[in-house]
């Protein structure tokens, strides 16, 4: 459960797309940050946000690691994010988190569906949601292996083109 403080608690807003294309083309990095804006001040926190861009296949993301050790070290109250997919897609990452929030004293806030993992039917939620990323993310990784397949098969040349020439190869 979050810290209890007389200052208003701080959310740290983590957002995350997952390629550079979208972060810098896309307009979901900036409706996140609108979304989550609008929900901490809704709930009268302070908010700071947070973006990546990558994978949510791990926990290895740099705006993700730090709000982790600011948010362990006291200096926030809650991670808030739009979907437990923005955060992690990994059931046992998720499972970490949860009990990392437990042990050191902060908070998750996910708006869809809207879980807070301060509350035990938030966790059990969070991780009904945790085993169903985690399943289209493998998903995805199979659907893509068997359509590289399939190329292959018809003859389609994977990879990128070559560019040196076959005397210096």
């Amino acid at each position: 459960t979050p810290k209890k403080t007389a200052k208003r608690p701080l959310a740290l807003a983590y957002i995350r797309v997952s390629t550079i294309e979208q972060a810098q083309h896309g307009a979901s990095m900036d409706s996140q940050r609108a979304t989550l804006t609008a929900e901490a001040e809704r709930r009268g926190w302070d908010v700071e946000v947070i973006a990546d861009e990558g994978s949510g296949k791990n926990l290895n993301r740099p705006g993700l690691t730090s709000a982790l050790a600011r948010l362990d070290a006291g200096e926030a109250d809650y991670l808030l994010s739009v979907r437990l997919d923005r955060v992690s897609r990994s059931v046992a990452d998720f499972a970490g988190l949860l009990d990392r929030s437990g042990r050191k004293g902060w908070g998750m806030v996910l708006l869809d569906p809207n879980v807070d993992t301060s509350a035990a039917s938030g966790r059990l939620t969070a991780n009904i949601m945790a085993s169903v990323a985690q399943f289209e993310r493998e998903l995805i990784g199979v659907r893509t292996r068997e359509g590289m397949a399939q190329r292959k098969l018809e003859g389609v040349k994977m990879g990128r083109p070559r560019v040196l020439s076959d005397t210096l190869v």
